[in-house]
């Protein structure tokens, strides 16, 4: 097994604020313990956000496999892409919490890097 950098406890927050019907592009960029960023050569990156009703419905899932993150390039400067079409978000009946989770092309899976409020509000303009 690779040797992981140490991972904060509990992960950094950082919370996101998504207009409903709208786009939503977040760049990130997460830092280890140490202040460096995450190596993401061959990795996936996923993210759930998860019903505040019952703390264990997912109502939405963003991964790189399903096209929402994209990890830039070089993959060791350790930054990806958030990327929400309005369809996406007009889907969304509510907020919820979220983390995310780094694996490794290995199979290493790390701790949540990053957590925090998935804020959904609906624009006054339509």
């Amino acid at each position: 097994m690779p040797n992981l950098p140490e991972i904060p406890v509990p992960a950094p927050i950082q919370d996101f604020t998504v207009y409903k019907g709208t786009s939503f592009v977040e760049n990130l960029r997460p830092l280890d313990a140490e202040g460096n960023p995450y190596d993401l050569t061959g990795a996936s990156v996923k993210i759930q956000v998860i019903s505040p009703l019952d703390g264990v419905t997912p109502l939405l899932e963003m991964s790189t496999i399903g096209g929402e993150i994209s990890i830039t390039e070089p993959p060791t400067f350790g930054e990806f892409v958030i990327s929400l079409a309005p369809s996406d978000t007009a889907a969304l009946s509510s907020g919820g919490a979220y983390d995310v989770q780094i694996k490794l092309a290995d199979g290493t899976i790390y701790p949540p890097i990053l957590q925090g409020k998935f804020i959904l509000l609906k624009p006054l303009t339509q």
